[in-house]
């Protein structure tokens, strides 16, 4: 992080790099002041053995606060409860404006309050340590760019912290935003990083029910770029075979755009998940309760057996759904018998729970034996509501429409794609993914 000058004294940084600012010149040159200090110096206390963070203003002097809050971050056994009140501090009265100079600088604090959090004392549970660092994380994200739809390496950040907190909804400010460009002063930006966000975003989104907007972050998981296989797209892929049958009832393919590499590497490690895949596709109950007791241990130990619980009720209410094709009217009994489940209480139990959420329209007369009528849906999707979503969606398209044309254009003037143009080079996909063949999986697999 420092570039260590052991000239530089505690007293010369608060003095020299406090600010105000009357240029940017002079803001650049205290940032690299800062760089240049040894963490030793950033982490001592004043001569009155005060801390300077009770002394310094994030409002007037953000880039010398945050510098000595990050050093303090970093040392073994920082005082947990004193970091996190001034990393709060710090978001609610920085002067955010004055931070451009020094973009880095946010991206160490974003690693650092994950380093607090991972290590925090033995008696502060996992999730309430990560709970406590969400609020600085969501300042981070939205200040270097998130809200705008530009990625940057606190994405990532966020996006674990929210599963690890169990506060999926923390995450979405940034979540709901598609990415249109890259932070490009960012130098910590890593390829993981792309996987890791898209991975985890589709998490969220699995356990909020938007299965369509997790089986897109899950593609762009499995369809990046790449040389060999990750970890993370081979753990994305099982997740997106779970996720495509909730939504679709069936898994379609990949993107042709696919590196080979990872297609092969799928094929090779997924099979119960295909094999899974199938069972449910034909609508057997027994076939899929056969592949779910072969693979139950497989799928604990992956962490997908709770969406494995949701598949097999949701089999039951698509057989259910393909009753309404054929029958008006019939009974529970029967209802149980055809869909292959034990009780007509238990067929009741799925046709209330399918009409509170939309998915059967149907009355259940008890009068007559428990008999269910059914009838169809009344939304003919030219209300209001639809007509006012399809055009929010319309206006959303044409903007990214507008970033994807100013961007192609500014590609188009750059030295190396005008290089390659003359010289008759194509620009490929591998390259990107190399560095990245194996990852923690205590890192990808965080219970939902």
């Amino acid at each position: 992080m420092y570039h260590s000058n052991p000239s530089i004294k505690l007293e010369d940084l608060l003095s020299s790099c406090a600010g105000p600012f009357s240029n940017e010149k002079q803001a650049k040159n205290a940032w690299s002041m800062l760089k240049s200090a040894p963490l030793a110096v950033l982490t001592a206390s004043m001569r009155n053995n005060a801390d300077p963070l009770s002394h310094l203003d994030p409002a007037g002097a953000p880039i010398l606060y945050l510098a000595v809050l990050n050093a303090r971050l970093r040392v073994h056994n920082p005082n947990y409860n004193v970091l996190l009140h001034a990393a709060s501090h710090f978001v609610h009265t920085a002067a955010w404006n004055q931070l451009q100079v020094a973009p880095e600088f946010a991206f160490y604090f974003a690693q650092g309050l994950a380093e607090l959090a991972l290590n925090a004392p033995s008696t502060i549970p996992m999730q309430q340590s990560a709970l406590t660092i969400l609020e600085p994380l969501q300042y981070l994200c939205a200040y270097m760019g998130g809200s705008r739809g530009r990625f940057t390496p606190v994405h990532p950040i966020l996006a674990k912290f929210s599963l690890l907190a169990k506060h999926p909804k923390a995450a979405l400010p940034c979540l709901d935003i598609d990415i249109t460009e890259i932070e490009t002063h960012a130098s910590h930006l890593r390829y993981q990083d792309f996987l890791l966000y898209h991975y985890y975003g589709g998490m969220i989104y699995l356990q909020l029910k938007n299965f369509e907007r997790a089986l897109d972050f899950f593609t762009l998981t499995i369809a990046a770029p790449a040389t060999v296989a990750s970890a993370i797209q081979i753990e994305a892929h099982r997740k997106y075979i779970l996720a495509s049958l909730l939504l679709l009832g069936k898994v379609p393919s990949l993107p042709k755009y696919t590196a080979q590499p990872v297609s092969r590497a799928l094929k090779n490690t997924n099979t119960p998940y295909d094999d899974f895949a199938k069972a449910y596709e034909s609508l057997n109950i027994t076939r899929l309760q056969t592949e779910v007791s072969k693979h139950q241990d497989l799928f604990n130990k992956h962490k997908n057996w709770g969406l494995v619980t949701q598949l097999m009720d949701s089999l039951v209410r698509r057989n259910i759904q393909k009753l309404t094709q054929t029958y008006l009217t019939l009974s529970l009994s029967d209802m149980a018998k055809s869909v292959g489940i034990d009780t007509p209480q238990e067929a009741e139990r799925h046709v209330l729970q399918m009409i509170e959420e939309g998915q059967v329209y149907a009355t259940i007369n008890h009068r007559e034996g428990g008999m269910v009528y059914f009838r169809d849906a009344p939304n003919r999707f030219d209300d209001e509501e639809t007509v006012r979503r399809f055009e929010r969606e319309i206006a959303e398209a044409h903007v990214i429409a507008k970033r994807v044309e100013k961007l192609d254009r500014s590609l188009a003037l750059t030295k190396e794609y005008q290089g390659k143009v003359v010289g008759g080079e194509r620009a490929g996909a591998a390259g990107l993914g190399g560095m990245m063949a194996a990852f923690n999986d205590d890192e990808i697999l965080i219970d939902g």
